[in-house]
């Protein structure tokens, strides 16, 4: 996922968004936040050398995060989406990993654009 449109190739073909999928921004995070073609408990989307994430439109990564962390966030509190207040949370989670990067230096990549990370140790 280089590049915006390989991300968005990728969005389509690991979560089957619709054919309607308007491959920009604000359709990711409504069909991240629908995702009612594919109901599960639970949402993990498992980045691997994510120090590769758009790199080739590095002023992106910033959008991408923020997009995943406020599904995450809709995700967890049903009723800031509009949707009824008895609708179940679902959780939805995001991990960031490379095998090229220590755990700090990954962290240093992404904790400048704002957005809530934590360090998952191997046990």
């Amino acid at each position: 996922m280089s590049t915006e449109a390989e991300m968005h190739d990728q969005f389509v073909e690991r979560f089957e968004f619709p054919g309607y999928y308007g491959r920009n921004w604000d359709a990711l995070y409504e069909c991240l936040t629908d995702l009612s073609w594919t109901p599960a408990e639970a949402y993990i989307m498992d980045v691997a050398h994510s120090s590769r994430l758009l790199w080739r439109q590095r002023q992106s990564i910033g959008l991408l995060l923020d997009v995943l962390s406020s599904a995450g966030e809709a995700w967890a509190l049903p009723e800031s989406r509009g949707w009824p207040v008895d609708e179940r949370k679902v959780p939805f989670h995001v991990v960031l990993h490379d095998s090229e990067l220590a755990e700090k230096e990954l962290m240093n990549l992404y904790s400048s654009f704002g957005v809530p990370l934590s360090i998952l140790s191997p046990v």
